[in-house]
């Protein structure tokens, strides 16, 4: 179990509230920089304000929750909404 959890692993996030695809990509790239255990992001799709992406994160899912939870981001800030298995849902407020 503890391999399992402990390596990269791929997580489907979903996000809740993004009112433009510039601000999800904005919010991409921060969480690129920003998150160290992070190895890769990628755009899934957007759709009226819900954003979804996969990120190959070195951790599970409740660790990616808690490190996205925990930090600033410049003019907005997110909540987590729901976590399961590797599936993760946020809500993003200005």
């Amino acid at each position: 179990w503890t391999a399992e959890t402990s390596g990269p692993q791929r997580l489907e996030v979903s996000a809740k509230g993004v009112k433009r695809s510039r601000d999800f990509r904005k919010f991409m790239e921060i969480v690129r920089k920003e998150v160290s255990a992070v190895q890769d992001i990628q755009q899934r799709g957007y759709s009226r304000g819900n954003a979804k992406f996969d990120v190959v994160f070195t951790g599970n899912a409740f660790e990616f929750g808690d490190a996205l939870e925990t930090r600033s981001f410049p003019g907005f800030s997110i909540e987590l909404e729901e976590v399961s298995g590797n599936t993760l849902t946020f809500v993003v407020t200005k």
